[in-house]
């Protein structure tokens, strides 16, 4: 080894010496010697006890929360907690909390609480949302669950959930809307997340929603029609009704029946709640396609006649191919009990959107069937997969609904090839 290769390699030892001795990390002590480490001391309950929390905290021991945990193993949990001007503002300042009954109060904060510790490193690793369950049931409803470890579906009562995620700025987002105030409070038994907004559960199925707002009464006439349609038909007998009864079916969130778009075969799955994602085309919508009255939906519909293609029924509702897309097109594929597909306006990014995969079986993989954008004002926008149609606009986002959200779009979206004039 000549001189100066001698002269480096000595240089480099000792540079690696001196910098390793300088780097903070963890060095090992001694064997028997404990491990240091923070450990984290504080309670949920003394957390709630600072003061920007005094309203919150008040109604939490006036509630049954502590036993309805307890009840429930006492697993560490998560609790988003509104801040004192959040809940003022809900009407729950000392009167409102003291006026209040234990039960109301018991509903309420079961909605603020998760069944699970939720992290900020965990959602930071992640992209859009995640779903997380609340202690909240709602006896009104059913829905399919998958067991741990197993694909088979049981019937569980329905539970509410909360879908979060993070902004740019590690603020929380929850149902797509902005509403952490901050870091999150480490307790030993939890993690509390501030927000700065009371959290109501939904309470109105999509169908509810919809005939309550008013300007969806075009979009509603035409999944009536549909619905009764299919009603017509002589070979289809009550265990094997169309792919889309919207209105008797999917929107109200008690009853579905099955779906042969695949094949003329019952898929039983009736009695539970199905939670997906819509996007409502308003009357505007429909009027900007020339579908300004009810004669207007009915001469499109029924403009083809029907034939039966081996076990499928083909060229029946023109409104089927027209509208179907609007809740994610492939029912039978769609509605996974395990991870439904539910979108918030923080998932609406052509990052996350545009290779998603809706579903994978033994049918194949089903992919998301829109094209997403943004146009210059950061508005969301959609359309069919290969379709040459102008694209819609979300216009209102993340309306709740028992089933997930309804986003409002103010233009229809016809699949590839769909014509409105023949």
């Amino acid at each position: 080894m000549n001189g100066a290769k001698q002269v480096w390699l000595t240089l480099v030892v000792v540079l690696s010496i001196i910098t390793g001795c300088r780097k903070k990390e963890f060095v090992h002590l001694p064997e028997g010697q404990k491990v240091p480490y923070e450990e984290v001391k504080v309670t949920l309950k003394e957390v709630l006890q600072r003061p920007e929390y005094q309203l919150f905290n008040k109604a939490w021991l006036k509630s049954n929360m502590s036993g309805i945990i307890a009840a429930n193993g006492n697993a560490p949990v998560t609790l988003l907690v509104p801040d004192n001007a959040a809940m003022r503002a809900a009407g729950l300042d000392d009167a409102g909390i003291d006026k209040t009954t234990q039960t109301a109060l018991d509903t309420l904060l079961m909605y603020h609480t998760l069944t699970a510790r939720v992290e900020q490193q965990g959602l930071q690793s992640l992209t859009g949302n995640v779903a997380w369950r609340t202690f909240l049931l709602n006896p009104a409803y059913t829905e399919g669950l998958n067991g741990v470890g197993s694909a088979v579906s049981r019937d569980s009562m329905y539970r509410y959930r909360h879908y979060l995620g993070l902004s740019q700025k590690n603020e929380l987002i929850v149902e797509g809307k902005q509403l952490g105030t901050g870091a999150p409070v480490i307790a030993k038994d939890g993690n509390i997340w501030p927000i700065n907004k009371v959290l109501r559960p939904a309470t109105k199925t999509m169908l509810e929603t919809l005939k309550d707002d008013g300007r969806f009464t075009l979009y509603l006439e035409a999944l009536q029609m549909t619905d009764d349609l299919y009603g017509t038909l002589p070979e289809i007998d009550e265990y094997s009704v169309g792919p889309y009864l919207f209105l008797s079916t999917v929107m109200n969130a008690t009853i579905w029946d099955i779906d042969w778009e695949e094949c003329f075969c019952p898929i039983f799955v009736r009695g539970k709640t199905q939670r997906f994602s819509l996007f409502a085309p308003t009357d505007d919508a429909f009027r900007q396609a020339g579908l300004a009255t009810k004669e207007d939906l009915l001469a499109l519909n029924s403009r083809t006649p029907p034939r039966f293609q081996g076990f499928t029924l083909v060229h029946f509702a023109v409104l089927d191919s027209l509208l179907g897309i609007n809740v994610w097109g492939k029912q039978r594929q769609m509605f996974a009990t395990s991870a439904p597909p539910i979108f918030y306006s923080n998932d609406l990014v052509p990052a996350i959107m545009n290779e998603y995969t809706v579903s994978s079986s033994f049918t194949g993989k089903t992919w998301q069937p829109f094209e997403c954008s943004k146009d210059g004002n950061g508005r969301v926008q959609l359309k069919a997969k290969g379709s040459t149609a102008e694209k819609a606009t979300i216009i209102e986002g993340d309306i709740p609904t028992i089933q997930g959200p309804i986003h409002v779009i103010d233009r229809l979206l016809p699949p590839p090839g769909f014509s409105f004039t023949h």
